[in-house]
């Protein structure tokens, strides 16, 4: 039985909880709720896949970002599969979720209700198995937050390898975030103003000092 009152333990305790939420959904919704929009990055996906097969890119002809649809292709590529994409999914959104309600939440009965209403909503159930971009936004900037919010507050005692992929981390949100779909540039401002909060809040002469 898992000591629920150490922090590494309830982090694990959200990961399996996510991972079996997860599993039903992909299962129960297989292999994921699509749209039009969800069809043409799949499609573009095959294309990409093509150009490997000595087709040429002349092969590639889509108004959507690639960047979903290079990671699909990766997807393809190895499982054959759509609905891996929808567990992938599932299970970032759920465990990135269930990380911030803990972060965020200092109630304990809040923090409970805030956790019983992510899982057993069935808004959130769709919208996790969903093949829309704007899941994955949600999921970056998540997870961005909990790499400013959390572990800025441990910059100063990374050694170098922690803090290359503490910055690798910080670039593939962002990356994410603005590449999988560009109206997303909109949140932009939202994702400065939280790096000034944060900053605002370390030690900056010893974070001078570090870099």
């Amino acid at each position: 039985i898992l000591d629920m009152s150490n922090r590494n333990n309830i982090i694990f305790f959200y990961f399996l909880l996510s991972l079996v939420i997860a599993i039903f959904l992909t299962f129960s919704m297989y292999p994921g709720i699509l749209m039009t929009d969800s069809n043409a990055r799949w499609y573009l996906a095959e294309q990409i896949l093509s150009v490997f097969k000595n087709k040429g890119f002349q092969q590639l002809n889509s108004w959507l970002s690639p960047t979903p649809s290079i990671f699909f292709a990766i997807i393809l590529l190895f499982t054959k599969n759509i609905a891996v994409f929808t567990f992938i999914q599932s299970l970032l959104f759920y465990f990135s979720c269930l990380c911030i309600i803990e972060k965020i939440c200092k109630s304990k009965a809040i923090k409970i209700l805030a956790i019983l209403f992510i899982i057993f909503m069935p808004p959130f159930w769709g919208f996790s198995v969903y093949h829309d971009m704007s899941v994955w936004i949600v999921i970056v900037v998540n997870i961005f937050y909990l790499l400013i919010e959390v572990y800025s507050k441990k910059y100063t005692n990374f050694n170098n390898i922690k803090r290359l992929f503490y910055y690798i981390g910080i670039f593939l949100c962002l990356y994410f975030a603005f590449g999988f779909r560009q109206n997303a540039l909109t949140i932009f401002p939202i994702v400065l103003y939280q790096i000034y909060i944060v900053s605002n809040r370390l030690d900056l002469k010893k974070l001078r000092k570090v870099l």
